[in-house]
């Protein structure tokens, strides 16, 4: 009954968002707008299919070589809050735009599986024989897909709150914000009723700056993401990181959602590679439902859950990420379950 409720609720909406989605959509108010490129940092390359693709480098030139997939909306810019990171601890970090994002060419047939192309591609330019993986949120489909598609080529792979399509999962995932709940309705019945409200966060990111970007994603937001969003510089990362990705419009962005959403054409359970979840538990944008879920459904996995940690926590602090996976002793951790929770980082 709930769900007939929601959708009934959303239907009245849209009355009035369809109206204006096209205005939002197509607002082309800060096109004038320098783009965010770093002519020492971002790189296109040509695909074979003649798409470009582009990336940011950072941390170490010289050092191990990983491959980091963003969240949505998110683009390469994510990087720029993991460079120090990267740097410390001696990785060679390339964040590529997905396919409609950024600065990267939009492929309205892209899947999640054929995403992993675009990874392998990007690695097979750069030399990368093997690499780390890491990704988050919206990341880990193609994270979880690159896994099952070429394990061999990642040495080892780690998630931070990754989404996993709530088409799998047994029951209504407790915690997650509203929004998404209706959001996964209408992406499996009807997807187009999505578009005036991507289309408002676009025109509310691109229009109204870092309050903007707030206000609209208050709903999403936990007592520490909140918190959180009150460093400037964090708050003024994550917000260049969304405006990027919505660069191109709304209807890029909408298509990977709804991928996400949707059934993967696969199941974590197909995966044998090991994959590290981190997963704070006051984060409201993927609650820990979902990582708990992710750790039981896959064959090989290990959960860190952590007090007081929202979804922002891992951008700052994705040190810890590296620092366990650097020292991850697979015979130490047998016993590694999902009651298992790290004390609070002093």
């Amino acid at each position: 009954m709930q769900k007939w409720i929601r959708r009934i609720v959303i239907a009245v909406m849209v009355v009035w968002l369809l109206r204006k989605s096209k205005q939002w959509h197509q607002s082309r108010i800060d096109d004038n707008r320098p783009r965010n490129m770093d002519a020492d940092r971002t790189h296109i390359l040509t695909m074979p299919d003649g798409r470009r693709i582009a990336f940011d480098s950072y941390g170490d030139p010289d050092g191990k070589p990983a491959i980091y997939i963003h969240g949505t909306p998110g683009s390469r810019l994510e990087g720029a809050m993991l460079h120090d990171a990267a740097l410390e601890r001696g990785y060679h970090l390339i964040v590529p735009d997905r396919a409609g994002m950024g600065l990267s060419d939009y492929d309205p047939n892209r899947t999640i599986k054929s995403t992993v192309q675009d990874i392998a591609f990007v690695a097979d330019e750069l030399d990368f024989e093997e690499f780390a993986l890491f990704g988050a949120s919206g990341g880990f489909p193609y994270l979880a897909a690159s896994c099952l598609i070429m394990p061999e080529r990642i040495t080892t792979a780690a998630v931070c709150a990754g989404w996993v399509s709530i088409t799998e999962m047994d029951d209504t995932p407790v915690g997650q914000a509203a929004p998404d709940l209706i959001f996964s309705d209408l992406a499996q019945y009807v997807p187009v009723l999505l578009l005036p409200a991507f289309s408002l966060m676009r025109y509310c990111v691109r229009v109204f700056g870092v309050e903007g970007f707030k206000l609209i994603f208050a709903e999403w937001s936990s007592v520490s993401d909140a918190n959180a969003l009150e460093d400037e510089l964090l708050a003024q990362h994550i917000y260049n990181d969304a405006y990027e990705g919505f660069s191109q419009g709304a209807n890029t962005v909408l298509h990977d959602v709804i991928l996400c959403f949707k059934p993967w054409g696969f199941t974590l359970s197909d995966i044998t590679k090991t994959i590290h979840i981190f997963q704070g538990l006051d984060d409201k944008m993927v609650a820990p439902t979902f990582s708990e879920h992710a750790h039981d459904r896959l064959p090989n996995s290990t959960l860190e859950l952590v007090p007081d940690a929202g979804h922002y926590y891992w951008m700052q602090n994705f040190d810890r990420v590296l620092d366990f996976v650097e020292h991850y002793d697979p015979d130490a951790l047998q016993a590694l379950t999902a009651d298992v929770v790290l004390e609070e980082a002093s």
